[in-house]
């Protein structure tokens, strides 16, 4: 088993699904967010594709200026999108959601075995 952790710095983005055109603004930042998620991922050194036989875990503690913020499976689901373009292969995935900490960033720890 290997373990990579890396930090994201914010704006921490929320997953769209498929009902925002690809020409809106929203979905123009989303697209940049996942493509400064996976840079940072390929300075950690994490595979961007799983083989057949991998198995991944994912782990995230976001971390939000105020109490408004995006919902924390939704900031998942962005970061798991950004990790991995098959993400079938990601058996377990877990979150935290910390308010109020003045600084808006998220932790991520992936673990591929």
């Amino acid at each position: 088993m290997n373990t990579w952790s890396f930090e994201i710095g914010g704006p921490i983005r929320s997953f769209l699904g498929s009902y925002v055109q690809p020409w809106k603004d929203q979905a123009k930042r989303y697209v940049a967010y996942k493509k400064y998620v996976r840079l940072l991922a390929n300075v950690a050194g994490i595979p961007s594709e799983l083989k057949q036989e991998d198995r991944a875990e994912i782990s995230i503690s976001f971390h939000w200026k105020k109490k408004a913020h995006c919902d924390g499976s939704n900031g998942f689901k962005a970061v798991e999108d950004a990790l991995f373009h098959q993400d079938r292969r990601v058996l377990r995935g877990s979150y935290i959601v910390m308010e109020n900490t003045g600084e808006e960033k998220a932790f991520v720890q992936v673990t591929i075995g």
